[in-house]
Protein backbone atom coordinates (compact mmCIF):
# COMPACT_ATOMS: atom_id res chain seq x y z
CA UNK A 1 0.00 0.00 0.00
CA UNK A 2 2.68 2.09 0.82
CA UNK A 3 4.07 1.89 -2.61
CA UNK A 4 1.68 2.75 -4.20
CA UNK A 5 1.04 5.63 -2.31
CA UNK A 6 4.61 7.02 -2.99
CA UNK A 7 3.99 5.88 -7.02
CA UNK A 8 1.02 7.82 -7.07
CA UNK A 9 2.38 11.28 -5.06
CA UNK A 10 5.24 10.80 -7.39
CA UNK A 11 3.20 11.14 -10.39
CA UNK A 12 1.24 13.75 -9.08
CA UNK A 13 3.96 15.81 -8.48
CA UNK A 14 5.25 15.00 -11.69
CA UNK A 15 2.42 16.46 -13.75
CA UNK A 16 1.46 19.13 -11.72
CA UNK A 17 4.93 20.15 -12.01
CA UNK A 18 6.32 18.69 -15.34
CA UNK A 19 2.91 19.56 -17.75
CA UNK A 20 3.24 22.44 -19.70
CA UNK A 21 0.69 25.24 -19.05
CA UNK A 22 -0.68 25.58 -22.74
CA UNK A 23 -3.49 27.54 -21.30
CA UNK A 24 -0.88 29.98 -20.20
CA UNK A 25 -0.33 31.73 -24.05
CA UNK A 26 -3.07 33.45 -24.95
CA UNK A 27 -2.36 32.63 -28.66
CA UNK A 28 -3.63 28.64 -27.22
CA UNK A 29 -6.38 30.02 -25.07
CA UNK A 30 -9.41 28.55 -26.72
CA UNK A 31 -7.78 27.87 -30.02
CA UNK A 32 -8.72 25.17 -31.90
CA UNK A 33 -6.48 23.03 -34.63
CA UNK A 34 -7.28 20.66 -37.70
CA UNK A 35 -6.30 17.23 -38.10
CA UNK A 36 -7.31 15.49 -41.28
CA UNK A 37 -11.29 15.98 -41.71
CA UNK A 38 -11.53 17.04 -37.98
CA UNK A 39 -11.80 20.83 -37.37
CA UNK A 40 -12.38 21.55 -33.89
CA UNK A 41 -9.62 19.56 -31.41
CA UNK A 42 -8.24 22.18 -28.69
CA UNK A 43 -5.14 22.76 -29.32
CA UNK A 44 -4.24 21.76 -25.73
CA UNK A 45 -5.02 18.27 -27.18
CA UNK A 46 -1.98 17.73 -29.27
CA UNK A 47 0.27 19.40 -26.93
CA UNK A 48 -0.67 17.22 -23.99
CA UNK A 49 -0.18 13.87 -26.42
CA UNK A 50 3.11 14.96 -27.24
CA UNK A 51 4.08 15.69 -23.19
CA UNK A 52 2.81 12.30 -22.97
CA UNK A 53 4.51 10.62 -25.71
CA UNK A 54 7.95 12.13 -24.31
CA UNK A 55 7.48 11.10 -20.97
CA UNK A 56 7.08 7.60 -21.68
CA UNK A 57 10.32 7.67 -24.13
CA UNK A 58 12.11 8.75 -21.35
CA UNK A 59 10.42 7.31 -17.96
CA UNK A 60 9.90 3.74 -19.15
CA UNK A 61 13.65 3.51 -20.43
CA UNK A 62 14.81 4.74 -16.73
CA UNK A 63 12.84 2.62 -14.58
CA UNK A 64 13.66 -0.24 -16.49
CA UNK A 65 17.11 0.10 -16.12
CA UNK A 66 16.93 1.07 -12.03
CA UNK A 67 14.91 -2.09 -11.58
CA UNK A 68 17.35 -3.94 -13.36
CA UNK A 69 20.17 -2.17 -11.27
CA UNK A 70 18.26 -3.43 -8.12
CA UNK A 71 17.74 -7.07 -9.36
CA UNK A 72 21.76 -6.92 -10.06
CA UNK A 73 22.30 -5.11 -6.07
CA UNK A 74 20.24 -7.73 -4.42
CA UNK A 75 22.32 -10.53 -6.22
CA UNK A 76 25.28 -9.59 -5.17
CA UNK A 77 24.47 -8.93 -1.35
CA UNK A 78 23.18 -12.41 -1.80
CA UNK A 79 26.72 -13.57 -2.94
CA UNK A 80 24.84 -16.51 -5.04
CA UNK A 81 26.30 -16.79 -8.34
CA UNK A 82 22.99 -18.51 -9.91
CA UNK A 83 21.06 -15.68 -9.16
CA UNK A 84 23.51 -13.16 -10.03
CA UNK A 85 23.69 -14.64 -13.27
CA UNK A 86 20.12 -14.09 -13.55
CA UNK A 87 20.11 -10.96 -12.72
CA UNK A 88 22.61 -10.22 -15.17
CA UNK A 89 20.18 -12.34 -17.98
CA UNK A 90 17.12 -9.89 -16.57
CA UNK A 91 19.28 -6.45 -17.05
CA UNK A 92 20.32 -7.20 -20.32
CA UNK A 93 16.68 -7.94 -21.56
CA UNK A 94 15.54 -4.95 -19.38
CA UNK A 95 18.70 -2.54 -21.43
CA UNK A 96 17.28 -4.20 -24.86
CA UNK A 97 13.49 -3.26 -23.76
CA UNK A 98 14.35 0.02 -22.15
CA UNK A 99 16.33 0.96 -26.08
CA UNK A 100 13.54 -0.75 -27.98
CA UNK A 101 10.98 1.62 -26.41
CA UNK A 102 13.34 4.87 -26.79
CA UNK A 103 13.89 3.70 -30.64
CA UNK A 104 10.65 2.97 -31.46
CA UNK A 105 8.62 5.93 -29.73
CA UNK A 106 11.73 8.45 -31.18
CA UNK A 107 11.85 6.59 -34.62
CA UNK A 108 8.08 6.58 -35.02
CA UNK A 109 7.41 10.56 -33.82
CA UNK A 110 10.39 11.13 -36.63
CA UNK A 111 8.59 9.36 -39.60
CA UNK A 112 5.93 10.80 -39.00
CA UNK A 113 7.63 14.33 -39.06
CA UNK A 114 9.13 13.62 -41.93
CA UNK A 115 6.36 11.68 -44.17
CA UNK A 116 3.65 14.27 -42.76
CA UNK A 117 2.38 17.40 -44.89
CA UNK A 118 1.35 19.95 -42.27
CA UNK A 119 -2.28 20.69 -42.63
CA UNK A 120 -3.34 18.32 -45.64
CA UNK A 121 -7.14 17.38 -45.30
CA UNK A 122 -7.67 13.45 -44.77
CA UNK A 123 -4.05 12.44 -44.34
CA UNK A 124 -3.41 9.71 -41.85
CA UNK A 125 -0.12 10.67 -41.78
CA UNK A 126 -0.45 14.45 -40.64
CA UNK A 127 -2.76 13.49 -38.02
CA UNK A 128 -0.40 11.47 -36.20
CA UNK A 129 2.19 14.23 -36.73
CA UNK A 130 -0.19 16.40 -35.39
CA UNK A 131 -0.60 14.37 -32.47
CA UNK A 132 3.19 13.11 -31.99
CA UNK A 133 5.16 16.32 -32.87
CA UNK A 134 2.28 18.87 -32.27
CA UNK A 135 2.57 20.11 -35.69
CA UNK A 136 -0.96 20.71 -36.37
CA UNK A 137 -2.83 23.00 -39.57
CA UNK A 138 -4.58 25.69 -37.93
Amino acid sequence: MKKKFILFTFTLLLFLFCMPNVLADNSAYGAVVSCGTLNDIPAALPDMTKFLVNLIKIIVPVALVVKGTIDIAKAITAQKDDQIQKAKASLLKRLVAAVAVFLVLAISQLAFDLVATEGEAGNVASCLNCFLNSKCGS
